[in-house]
């Protein structure tokens, strides 16, 4: 099959998602190699080998070049007897494009860089018929899509980078083209005719993907999303504002994702987005409490504005503890009708698959079936439904984030008890992790809240106890309830949930005490001890 009898897809702004998209979106003779380059994670951002790019003719059979005058990048990268693919050439590693030099220094011969002046076209810049073609696009006119800005343009070209790989580029640059697609890009290109067969396209452009080497996979905006818990849709703009700061603090560039424009960043700069998500939402509840919070305020008046600032503040999580009460319900079906269960499931196709909701719909739809169904049984199952159905109701909320709490604002127990100690400790204010269990609707769940020294003695703080009771969830008590207060309060306040301390948490106790410093009949808190150096190192007073 030859070049020419490949027909020309008209459709545009195809989107590769997965490789199996591929077979489906790309030409046959720039098939096999674009597979090889999106399995090395280079990015794709155009291909073309059909019958235009030896012959393009508008509807009427005539030549293209010649009836718009607007196509002069086109000519040059596009078609005009060449089969192309077009690479992002920011996206390459820098072993990558250190490769690409070296291929444009083989396959082009007598290469000269134009000499760039202020009336820049892509007829001005192009010079040979070239086998690689480093291009830049051409800085637009804001808010005036396809307007060039012909100054701001030929200093782009003109100022020599200070980047090592930029300067690589800069030498050989050698097109201007007007793309919203890519900043700079390279165009690998092969000459074809009517005589030109597919396979030797494919195969061109297979040896030179075969010499690039793998390199990190990037993902989108909408993959971080998708992906991430600690973000959501109302999160777009905030993510893309830190990827700005981070990639403006380490001079790195801006990656875009051919057609949508979205941010493209590898697995670790994603981390680090994330991580500087948290230390800006950790470094704003700091700086607040530092307002309200003052040096001749008594340490139990410190906690108390923390307290206070996380119960207003935070909201708990509910889906994590209905889906932890529909676990639990599901525990004690296993361990009561274990048996019975394992034929009706094995009938249900996927149900391992199938999520914990839809588990409970299908066993609820099997069970009601049988002559002489297990009331017990569908009771426990429909308790765990509850309880999903709970879990899935919250989670549909727009504002629903999962992860790090000072930045998503949403938590359970664990979360509120260790960011507590975070902001405790950064004030300097005794505080420790306490962990053990309660009961939750009869369902014996692990919890976690803290101990902190008030006055030498021991008390504790139980965060997300107070917002259920902020919430109504704890009906009989008021968040203060869970501020500052004994063991025994606390299981007084709990209303028969039977709080239970696990023994690694009781040792920490008992070391608490043993640190626990006399009071200061002076005021301002506790004495804390001094610390004085002798011959033999620092001995505590």
């Amino acid at each position: 099959m030859k070049v020419k009898d490949v027909k020309r897809d008209k459709s545009n702004f195809k989107i590769i998602d997965m490789e199996s998209d591929i077979s489906e979106l790309i030409e046959t003779p720039v098939r096999k190699p674009v597979k090889q380059l999106y399995r090395k994670n280079i990015i794709t951002v155009m291909s073309s080998a059909n019958e235009i790019n030896v012959s393009w003719q508008d509807e009427n059979g005539e030549d293209m070049y010649l009836t718009n005058s607007d196509f002069d990048s086109v000519i040059f990268s596009f078609g005009n007897g060449y089969a192309y693919i077009m690479l992002d050439y920011d996206s390459l590693s820098d072993e990558n494009k250190a490769i690409m030099n070296d291929l444009y220094d083989e396959l082009n011969e007598d290469d000269k860089r134009p000499e760039y002046t202020y009336g820049i076209s892509s007829f001005d810049s192009y010079k040979g018929d070239k086998r690689v073609i480093y291009a830049i696009h051409q800085i637009e006119m804001p808010g005036r899509a396809w307007s060039i800005d012909r100054i701001s343009t030929y200093e782009a070209l003109t100022k020599s980078p200070d980047d090592k790989m930029d300067k690589e580029f800069f030498r050989r640059s050698n097109f201007v083209y007007t793309t919203p697609y890519t900043r700079r890009s390279i165009i690998l290109r092969y000459p074809v005719d009517e005589n030109t067969e597919v396979e030797e396209v494919s195969e061109y452009f297979s040896n030179i993907c075969e010499r690039l080497e793998g390199q990190k996979k990037r993902y989108s905006i909408d993959d971080i999303i998708r992906y991430t818990s600690e973000f959501n849709e109302l999160d777009k703009s905030r993510i893309h504002e830190l990827i700005r700061m981070l990639y403006y603090n380490q001079n790195k560039k801006m990656i875009f994702q051919p057609m949508t424009g979205q941010a493209i960043i590898t697995a670790e700069e994603k981390q680090e987005i994330i991580d500087m998500n948290r230390k800006m939402a950790k470094d704003y509840v700091i700086s607040y409490l530092r307002k309200s919070i003052s040096e001749d305020m008594s340490e139990k008046e410190k906690y108390k504005a923390i307290f206070d600032f996380f119960v207003e503040r935070f909201n708990y999580d509910y889906s994590t503890l209905d889906s932890a009460k529909g676990y639990g319900y599901f525990k004690e079906i296993s361990l009561k009708y274990r048996k019975h269960l394992i034929p009706i499931t094995s009938q249900i196709d996927g149900y391992v698959k199938l999520s914990e909701l839809e588990k409970c719909n299908r066993l609820l739809e099997e069970l009601q079936k049988e002559n002489n169904p297990n009331n017990e049984l569908i009771t426990l199952i429909e308790n765990a439904r509850k309880c999903y159905e709970s879990a899935e109701k919250i989670k549909s909320r727009k504002d629903y984030r999962l992860g790090d709490l000072f930045a998503t604002k949403y938590g359970v127990c664990r979360d509120f008890a260790a960011a507590f100690k975070d902001v405790c400790d950064e004030f300097n204010l005794p505080c420790e992790f306490i962990t053990g269990s309660i009961l939750s609707d009869g369902v014996e769940v692990g919890h976690a809240w803290n101990a902190i020294l008030d006055n030498g003695e021991v008390k504790f703080i139980d965060i997300s106890a107070a917002i259920h009771s902020k919430d109504g969830s704890y009906p009989e008590n008021e968040p203060e309830d869970f501020f500052n207060v004994s063991f025994s309060d606390l299981n007084v306040a709990d209303n028969g949930k039977e709080r239970r301390l696990y023994d690694k948490s009781k040792n920490i106790i008992e070391e608490m005490k043993k640190k626990a410093r006399p009071f200061n009949p002076n005021g301002g808190g506790t004495i804390r001890p001094s610390c004085k150096k002798s011959a033999d190192g620092p001995s505590l007073d």
